[in-house]
């Protein structure tokens, strides 16, 4: 059964945040100037007035950001609090990282690719490939680390062929002809690390075919 949002709880919960955050960090700033930073954040097509669609695409938003596993489910607190902490620290002198369960968030993964945390050096990618379905063969020119959570398959580095399954690495060193394939019956879940980063932070592809149609790449923004 699909999950019911209610982006309209969200937004109102996710605007009191950011209210109290801003008040935190500006303490000298009156109501009526944290109030416009909110609305002005909301009114994307800047005509003065925020519809109630504009709202819900406020509160869809950061439902997603939240949404760091992309099981759909409701913000836990932890979540929020992560995205409540993320505002406080943009004067830049914390650095959270990404501290989560790596094993849990690429099992329940359903995405052919999702960016979840993008920094400097380095970017941490979830992955999962339909039975038979593949990544496709590539080079990049930088290394590559990829690790398998569940189902089979095979690494193929510069043509050479290895059986893998859940608790396998692959670390592809930069330069190498190499693809992932899913040998199996069921769904290949794995996650990836490149170094230093390439692709945009954030970036969901549901399929491999959209992944191909995006002409995307690491634009140097880091998630923090």
């Amino acid at each position: 059964m699909k999950k019911s949002i209610n982006y309209l709880a969200i937004t109102t919960c996710f605007c009191f945040m950011l209210g109290t955050t801003l008040a935190q960090a500006n303490p000298d700033s009156s109501q009526d100037n944290m109030h416009d930073q909110i609305f002005k954040t909301m009114d994307t097509n800047s005509d003065g007035m925020v519809t109630r669609d504009e709202f819900i695409r406020f509160g869809k938003k950061k439902f997603q950001e939240m949404d760091v596993n992309g099981d759909g489910g409701s913000p836990s607190a932890r979540s929020i609090h992560n995205v409540r902490q993320q505002k406080s620290n943009e004067g830049g002198s914390v650095m959270k990282g990404f501290v989560q369960n790596i094993e849990s968030i690429a099992v329940k993964n359903e995405e052919f690719r999702r960016v979840l945390y993008t920094a400097k050096n380095c970017q941490l990618v979830v992955m999962a490939l339909k039975p038979k379905g593949e990544i496709g063969m590539e080079v990049h020119k930088l290394d590559q680390f990829f690790r398998v959570e569940e189902g089979t398959g095979e690494a193929v580095l510069d043509g050479v062929r290895t059986a893998i399954s859940a608790g396998f690495a692959v670390l592809v060193p930069a330069g190498t002809n190499h693809n992932i394939i899913n040998t199996g019956s069921v769904p290949m879940k794995l996650y990836t690390l490149y170094a230093p980063p390439n692709h945009r932070d954030g970036v969901v592809h549901h399929t491999r075919e959209d992944a191909e149609a995006d002409n995307e790449h690491f634009d140097g923004k880091t998630t923090e």
